[in-house]
Parts: C-alpha cells; sequence; structure tokens
C-alpha cells in the first residue's frame, strides 16, 4: 500500500509563491492627487504582474506637499532612500519642489 500525502493547497500555493519570490522592491510615489497616485499604483501594480516578475513590491504613497516642511520632508525622504523607483506622480508641475 503506498500513501500519498497531499498538500492543502493554500499551503502548496504559499510555498510555490516564497520560492518565487527572489527579491523585494520598493516603490515611492509622491503625488498632488490621491487619485492620480491611485491610478498610477495600479497601473505599477499592472505591469509588474504583466512582466511576471518574481519580485515582492512595496508601493508607497506620499503627497509633495510633504516636501515643502523641512520636518516632514525629512521624513518621507529618509523613507524613499532605498527606493528602487521613485516617481512623482503630478497634474501640476509646478507643484513640484524647486529642487526637484
Amino acid at each position: 500500500m503506498e500513501f500519498v500525502r497531499k498538500r492543502h493547497p493554500s499551503v502548496s500555493n504559499r510555498s510555490k509563491r516564497a520560492r518565487l519570490i527572489d527579491f523585494k522592491m520598493k516603490a515611492f510615489i509622491l503625488h498632488d492627487d490621491p487619485l492620480l497616485a491611485t491610478r498610477v499604483k495600479a497601473a505599477l501594480r499592472s505591469t509588474i504582474q504583466r512582466a511576471e516578475a518574481t519580485a515582492l513590491w512595496t508601493i508607497t504613497l506620499r503627497p509633495i506637499s510633504a516636501l515643502r516642511q523641512p520636518t516632514t520632508a525629512r521624513q518621507v525622504l529618509a523613507a524613499a532612500v532605498d527606493a528602487h523607483l521613485v516617481v512623482f506622480a503630478s497634474c501640476h508641475p509646478e507643484s513640484l519642489p524647486s529642487w526637484s
């Protein structure tokens, strides 16, 4: 008699996904319009899925206005310093800080 151990499908999918993730990537989206930021995030997710990327992406959204105050600017830039991709999603280019 032969015993075959069957894995629960969710356990199998989880371990398969864990094996497929080669590394972690970080994207940082600075925006002046939350709706635009959401659309940019969705486009990025769609692109990642179509590319069948084997990286686990973390996507962070922050308002461009946070860069205007020195204290919050330091916090935002510190959070973005290790990002692999930084996107400025702006409907109004004049809303970008002069140094960008």
